[in-house]
């Protein structure tokens, strides 16, 4: 009876360890998912940490993007305002010139009038001249 009671206490042993064991394996089994997944976690940390990085990067590249942006936008309005205000000068100039020779046109035909305007007063001269000459000559 007594050796049965050992027996007994040793095959109880031997469950023990048994059950001991398959809880280690199995706590071994959970320590090594969670390194697993520990290193999954470093993983994605740093594919975050890179992430965060090129938006970074993205969004100062947009920064300097729209700082240009608003110089080429200065510059422009800028060259617009130069232009228009050189066209405005030239056509001023052109406009000067027009009125000049309009004014000299008009000149010009002032004078031709005036000139037509005695044409007829010399045809009377010429006539009377002819007609002195003529009776002159009658005599």
């Amino acid at each position: 009876d007594h050796l049965n009671t050992k027996n007994y206490k040793y095959i109880s042993s031997l469950d023990e360890i048994a059950v001991l064991r398959e809880k280690n394996l199995h706590a071994l089994s959970l320590q090594k998912t969670i390194d697993d997944l520990q290193s999954q976690l470093g993983d994605y940390e740093l594919a975050l940490k890179e992430n965060n990085t090129h938006h970074m990067s993205h969004e100062a590249t947009v920064s300097d993007l729209q700082t240009q942006l608003t110089k080429l936008t200065k510059k422009h309005d800028k060259v617009v305002e130069e232009l228009t205000e050189r066209h405005r000068t030239q056509r001023a100039l052109e406009l000067g010139d027009w009125q000049k020779k309009h004014d000299a046109s008009q000149q010009l035909i002032n004078d031709l009038r005036e000139e037509n305007g005695s044409i007829p007063v010399l045809e009377e001269k010429v006539t009377a001249l002819t007609r002195r000459i003529d009776s002159s000559t009658d005599e």
